[in-house]
């Protein structure tokens, strides 16, 4: 039995468009979550640069990651 290259071809073409077409649903979503990520990571990074963290900084990184948690728990609802 050969395997047919056009009809896989085919099947990827398909399936990769599919993929695509789900991406860009929920592109808005993973431009939101990559922004959230950018502000967590900045927000954490400066807190512990000197070693200590503030109950201030504290308050700020939790707030920060409940947000990208949001965003997953948003995600995961629509899905």
């Amino acid at each position: 039995m050969a395997i047919d290259l056009v009809m896989v071809g085919q099947i990827l073409t398909v399936v990769l468009g599919a993929a695509a077409g789900y991406a860009g649903k929920y592109l808005l979503d993973v431009k939101a979550l990559l922004r959230e990520l950018g502000e967590s990571f900045t927000v954490t990074a400066k807190a512990i640069e000197d070693n200590t963290v503030t109950p201030e900084e504290m308050k700020a990184i939790i707030k920060e990651w409940g947000d990208v948690i949001r965003i997953f728990g948003r995600k995961t609802k629509k899905v």
